[in-house]
């Protein structure tokens, strides 16, 4: 029940990511969710109990959500074309192997 919950809210977050990105600019919202993910992933690290740990997960889990959603709005922005076709098939390559 934990995971189904927690899965949904990462969907979710995709989504308002994608549209502060639009509102605000991809790269600060960007840069804001890797600052999130830093900090979930240090206090991962010094949790001392499997509740503290899946608090933590879920401040990761947001600043995830933020660079999964705009690492593909910002190379597709970045590159037009052909090129942007070439960046986006190394990526899938990479995510199979």
């Amino acid at each position: 029940m934990g995971h189904f919950s927690l899965y949904h809210c990462f969907s979710v977050l995709l989504l308002i990511w994608a549209k502060l990105g639009d509102l605000y600019g991809r790269k600060l919202m960007f840069i804001i969710g890797l600052i999130i993910f830093t900090i979930g992933s240090g206090l991962d690290a010094v949790s001392t109990s499997i509740s503290m740990l899946h608090i933590f997960r879920a401040i990761q889990a947001i600043g995830g959500s933020a660079m999964m959603s705009l690492s593909f709005a910002i190379i597709g922005t970045t590159f037009n074309g052909k090129r942007a076709r070439y960046c986006f098939r190394d990526i899938k390559f990479n995510y199979r192997t």
